[in-house]
């Protein structure tokens, strides 16, 4: 299969799964309110998490790479089975209202024509950053049918790794998808996996703006332009927009500019409704998400918790609410810990 099909199918594909995980914990049940950006969002945490869970106990129990693609594949075939047989009724209401409301303003089209200038300049401008390590990885992974346990360039068994390094599983995504898919990681890593984050990213910031204008979608497009244009006009290596320009593959480019941006969209809505447990539950998942896509990562985000818990609490007005927010911290804290206390962990 040409490799313009196979790259249009996968970037098709983990949208289409992301949009089904996320219509399992949905940001709002109100169908006025839905969204398909916000489905995908929260799909992108559910699906982060549940791979770094998967990847971490694959890893650490040395197991084959196929046995984990095999079991990855079934947990997600299942989850999105239930999404579709059990949310399909709210789906069609979903579509019935946004075609009795459909409408793009002006503002909106301009947004996503340099939506997609966006997402095409972070497939053609070359990337600032080495991606052979972690192709090196990939590869030696795909040649020995392991998880992480050869050393990439020398082949050599590792037999200790680092507690972030164990951590890290987020590249477990598109190890899964050249090992279902057999196509090159260059191709998985550069191209597909820039273009996925790119779009997930230019989602959250959609999101966000309609949130602060009141589902204002005019001013929330000409936000989003805005946005796009001033991301690439100032661009930085060490900003959100900088790092899908020039190095989206990365970990860091989808903590910074996926993550946080999904976190905050999230923040925003439990504001207005501080007793919804579903956007607790995908704060977990963020904390879970966070850890997996670099040791940076696993150091900043407990700290950016840490500032949006305090608006919550004031506006819970309630000192048994912090005993919900222990759920977002557990993990990330604990991950912290053992990055602080554990020099290496042996291997078998």
């Amino acid at each position: 299969m040409p490799a313009y099909i196979l790259f249009a199918l996968i970037l098709f594909g983990e949208l289409l799964i992301f949009d089904l995980l996320g219509a399992l914990l949905p940001v709002s049940w109100n169908v006025s309110r839905r969204s398909t950006a916000e489905q995908v969002c929260a799909g992108f945490l559910i699906y982060t998490g549940l791979l770094e869970v998967l990847g971490f106990t694959a890893t650490l129990t040395e197991m084959p790479l196929t046995t984990f693609c095999y079991i990855w594949a079934a947990v997600l075939c299942l989850l999105s089975s239930f999404s579709l047989m059990f949310r399909s009724k709210r789906f069609f209401e979903g579509i019935s209202y946004g075609i009795r409301k459909i409408g793009f303003p002006p503002a909106t089209m301009i947004a996503v024509f340099f939506g997609v200038l966006f997402l095409i300049l972070v497939i053609i401008l070359p990337s600032a950053a080495d991606p052979g390590l972690v192709i090196g990885q990939m590869t030696q992974d795909l040649f020995h049918n392991s998880i992480s346990l050869y050393e990439p360039g020398s082949g050599s068994k590792i037999v200790a790794i680092l507690p972030e390094d164990l951590l890290r599983r987020y590249y477990l995504s598109d190890l899964f998808w050249c090992k279902i898919g057999g196509i090159h990681p260059m191709i998985m890593m550069r191209l597909i996996r820039s273009a996925l984050i790119a779009i997930v990213s230019s989602m959250a910031a959609y999101r966000i703006f309609m949130r602060l204008f009141d589902e204002n979608r005019a001013l929330a497009g000409g936000a989003l332009t805005a946005f796009l244009v001033l991301s690439v006009f100032f661009q930085r290596a060490a900003t959100p927009s900088g790092l899908v320009l020039m190095a989206g593959w990365t970990g860091n480019a989808a903590f910074a500019s996926c993550l946080i941006p999904t976190v905050l969209l999230l923040l925003l809505a439990l504001y207005e409704e501080p007793e919804n447990i579903r956007l607790h539950i995908l704060l977990f998942f963020a904390g879970l998400s966070a850890i997996s896509f670099s040791p940076q990562a696993v150091f900043i985000f407990p700290l950016f918790l840490a500032a949006g818990i305090i608006p919550i609490a004031v506006r819970a007005k309630d000192l048994l609410y912090i005993f919900r927010i222990i759920l977002w911290i557990v993990v990330p804290v604990t991950a912290l810990v053992l990055c602080l206390i554990l020099p290496v962990i042996p291997m078998a």
